[in-house]
């Protein structure tokens, strides 16, 4: 008999922030607006812990941005494979990804770029 995994915390919070959704859901929103309800809950709540990090602040900033841009990568990813699948609105789909390209290069530069935390006092 295998002996099951310990379940890791992340674990726990991703089921919590389904939780919210199926909470929204099950009040009547519908669903596509639950998506977004629940994500905006889950960036506002993580905000309010956030600014009053005072340990690591440039860390957490940093981090931010690097999921912003992997966030960034992905949806240029799907938006190609769609200009790929249906040519449809060719040239609007174009000025989008060029939009998140240009973004993603801004973020990847800050992130590269960034020397905040050496206002950090040790």
């Amino acid at each position: 008999m295998s002996r099951r995994k310990k379940p890791e915390p992340i674990y726990a919070l991703q089921r919590f922030i389904e939780g919210i959704y199926a909470h929204f859901v099950n009040k009547g929103m519908p669903s596509k607006r639950a998506k977004i309800r629940m994500h905006e809950e889950v960036y506002d709540s993580l905000f309010s812990f956030i600014k009053n990090e005072e340990e690591v602040p440039d860390h957490i900033l940093i981090s931010t941005m690097k999921q912003a841009s992997r966030h960034l990568n992905h949806r240029g990813y799907i938006l190609s494979q769609k200009l790929k699948d249906k040519p449809d609105n060719i040239e609007e789909l174009r000025k989008v990804l060029l939009q998140i390209k240009e973004t993603k290069e801004i973020i990847d530069s800050f992130i590269t770029d960034y020397k905040g935390d050496r206002f950090e006092q040790n």
